[in-house]
């Protein structure tokens, strides 16, 4: 199974560009670094959706190889659903709170 695309909830798509800023201001370039890894990991994601970390009964965490970030994502039919693209270990239970929430939706 393929998918056919993948949609960034708002919270994803403000996460990302926050974090490539924060490393972008770092050291520049980095920040580019960071969206090229997250891109892969896109590719990645929607040939072998179902290959990475299942957490929920639907939702799954592939981790970035460089930096310490995870993409967590549902699968909505032939789309994947990326609701957090964020630190792996910053605030976890932030994170538990949004699982329960996707858990929850339709």
């Amino acid at each position: 199974m393929t998918l056919e695309r993948l949609v960034l909830t708002s919270f994803a798509k403000a996460e990302l560009f926050r974090v490539h800023r924060y490393y972008e201001r770092k050291q520049h370039g980095l920040g580019d670094r960071f969206l090229d890894e997250v891109q892969s990991a896109f590719r990645l994601i929607k040939a072998h959706p179902r290959a990475w970390t299942k957490l929920e009964d639907n939702i799954y965490r592939c981790r970035l190889n460089v930096f310490k970030y995870g993409i967590l994502y549902r699968i909505d039919g032939q789309v994947g659903i990326v609701f957090v693209i964020g630190h792996l270990a910053r605030r976890p239970q932030f994170w538990r709170r949004l699982l329960n929430n996707q858990r929850e939706k339709p």
